[in-house]
């Protein structure tokens, strides 16, 4: 029970040292000069988020892959699906060509296999494989050219649709969230496809005049466009990037908030201190502090299992904290047989007080219904609420704080709660409580001054409820 306790430093439980974020630097690849500014949780959310677009892209690309197969397959095995004189030049091609294709799909398996593990032991790869991957990737469609080229001429080996693969890797290189990889991958696929355009031309000693696809002008746009792709897709990247980076600051922002404050914090009190620059490493502040507390509990718990207790004061307190946190309060602490919440931190709207007591009201009212109702067994609690000056912020060590109130507004609140038994009231509040809510129509009836223990002088008591 609460009563004995001293209630001068009122605290969360103890949690881990929330994280702070420096601003994002700008950095043109979004990579290591943005990550170095990232928080460690940040980095490793960001880096798995990267490994699991990296392995859905081998997928992809594998079964891309797999399609453009299952096409030439089609073209060579099913009469009329290639011309006449096509068919016999696709079943010699069939040796060097379906090797090709099927490595390039294991290999995507491996890399989806690879990738896999590694976010299974939550490895953190050097990017040297990420490179080596993207130019082995690429290699597989000038590979495809070359073979097309000893059994075909060499616009139609240049022609065909294996080469289309090259902006497929380079799009498909945006899921990497690499500004260089994707720079890498495009300029690589440039530089292959204008290398094998020049060796296959030279090779079939092609008639440059003869019409356009045969000019090696026309080659070579062909690789500065896929160098320019890279070029796009790096900046897309880098979007992409700073996007998801702002998605998980977003959520690692958002359990710092719950984490510090309590799970039982409203969404919009956690919308306002995410907003806000809010000051949790001590502050003075005006808060009401409210105390509830459960009548007979003990005597309630001792006839009942322990199972039963527990599956009560759930009941019972999830709908009284609603209450709360509908009325921008939090709930500070739990103390068995009832919580003490706060209104006006760790966020003040300057109407802490009103708050407070519609709160408090709003309990009186769900608790009425939920005995009428029998959803619980028959229940009767006491509510004391004073406001005050107080300290706020966190207490504790680089390792573990809390987030405490220090005052004696804590104090005099747990003391006017346990006035309820003398006055056989369910609801008091102190003079400073009435001050505050005087526009407000309040049936309250004045105790008068009460000596109240801890105080040197007595506390001027309302009576509510």
């Amino acid at each position: 029970m609460y009563q004995t306790l001293d209630f001068d430093m009122v605290s969360v439980p103890p949690m881990p040292t929330p994280s702070s974020h420096p601003p994002h630097p700008a950095a043109p690849d979004g990579s290591s000069a943005t990550l170095a500014a990232f928080d460690a949780p940040l980095k490793r959310s960001l880096r798995r988020e990267q490994l699991n677009s990296v392995r859905l892209r081998a997928f992809i690309v594998g079964s891309m892959i797999l399609f453009g197969l299952f096409v030439f397959l089609a073209a060579m095995l099913i009469p009329g699906a290639a011309g006449a004189g096509f068919r016999p030049k696709l079943f010699a091609l069939a040796p060097s060509l379906i090797p090709c294709i099927a490595l390039a799909v294991i290999y995507e398996i491996i890399v989806a296999a690879i990738v896999t593990r590694w976010l299974r032991i939550d490895h953190d790869p050097r990017r040297v494989w990420s490179y080596l991957s993207s130019a082995i990737e690429v290699t597989f469609p000038t590979v495809a050219i070359l073979a097309f080229s000893r059994h075909f001429d060499p616009i139609t080996a240049l022609s065909v649709t294996t080469n289309s693969f090259y902006l497929i890797f380079i799009l498909f290189s945006v899921l990497r969230m690499d500004f260089g990889l994707c720079l890498f991958t495009g300029l690589l696929a440039g530089a292959q496809y204008a290398a094998v355009a020049a060796f296959v031309l030279h090779q079939g000693n092609v008639d440059i005049d003869a019409d356009l696809m045969s000019s090696p002008i026309h080659h070579l746009i062909v690789a500065l466009l896929y160098a320019a792709s890279g070029i796009v897709a790096a900046f897309v990247s880098v979007r992409i990037r700073r996007q998801i980076a702002a998605s998980i600051r977003h959520v690692e922002d958002r359990n710092r908030v719950v984490n510090l404050f309590g799970q039982h914090v409203s969404p919009e009190v956690v919308e306002k201190l995410l907003r806000q620059d809010v000051e949790v490493e001590g502050e003075t502040r005006h808060v009401c502090v409210m105390f509830l507390d459960i009548r007979d509990f003990t005597p309630f718990t001792e006839s009942r299992e322990p199972e039963e207790v527990m599956r009560y004061l759930n009941t019972l307190f999830d709908t009284l904290i609603e209450a709360v946190n509908r009325h921008k309060g939090i709930v500070n602490k739990f103390l068995g047989d009832g919580f003490m919440a706060v209104f006006g931190a760790p966020i003040d709207d300057g109407d802490d007080c009103r708050h407070a007591v519609d709160a408090a009201l709003e309990i009186l009212r769900l608790l009425e219904e939920m005995n009428r109702a029998g959803s619980i067994p028959p229940t009767r609690i006491g509510i004391g609420l004073h406001s005050g000056r107080a300290v706020t912020g966190n207490v504790g060590s680089e390792a573990r704080k809390e987030y405490t109130i220090i005052g004696q507004v804590v104090n005099v609140a747990n003391r006017i709660e346990q006035l309820n038994k003398k006055f056989n009231s369910t609801l008091l509040m102190s003079e400073q409580v009435r001050e505050k809510c005087l526009n407000h129509a309040l049936a309250a009836e004045d105790l008068g001054p009460v000596p109240v223990k801890g105080q040197t002088t007595p506390v001027r008591v309302f009576k509510l409820a």
